[in-house]
């Protein structure tokens, strides 16, 4: 179809973005897409520990911006990806539709993508102190 730019665009919302979605939380969600798919080409160990923590601090930047605390006590959370991929869809629902997350879900997403950060770390022989320490030596 040569047109389905132009068909597909008469379905596209004229209000997406106008749902008051505070900058923060677009750029922790923004950030979280990003390092997960930088954690997922990371060719070493190394590289892994420096993506979680990347992914550490844009949790935190999303637990700031949310009013919420990073809780990362979670068992047996979904896998990083699943937490990481529901906490951006539920940005993505706020900002294109104005579903605006209530702060239970926001704080239970993050719970999760918190654990299973913890999950991974642990994974490796890190502890999440050593992520976020880490974290707050790199260079931003």
């Amino acid at each position: 179809m040569n047109n389905y730019i132009q068909l597909a665009m008469r379905t596209n919302s004229p209000t997406v973005g106008t749902y008051n979605v505070p900058p923060d939380i677009l750029h922790a969600a923004l950030g979280l897409a990003d390092e997960i798919q930088e954690y997922s080409d990371a060719p070493d160990i190394v590289n892994m520990i420096e993506e979680l923590s990347d992914l550490c601090w844009f949790t935190a930047l999303a637990c700031n911006a949310s009013d919420t605390v990073m809780d990362y006590s979670c068992k047996s959370p979904p896998s990083l990806w699943e937490s990481v991929n529901a906490y951006i869809s539920m940005i993505k629902r706020w900002y294109a539709y104005g579903k605006v997350p209530t702060h239970a879900e926001t704080a239970n997403a993050l719970y999760h993508v918190a654990s299973a950060i913890r999950v991974q770390c642990e994974a490796y022989g890190y502890t999440i102190e050593n992520l976020m320490e880490i974290s707050l030596n790199e260079n931003r």
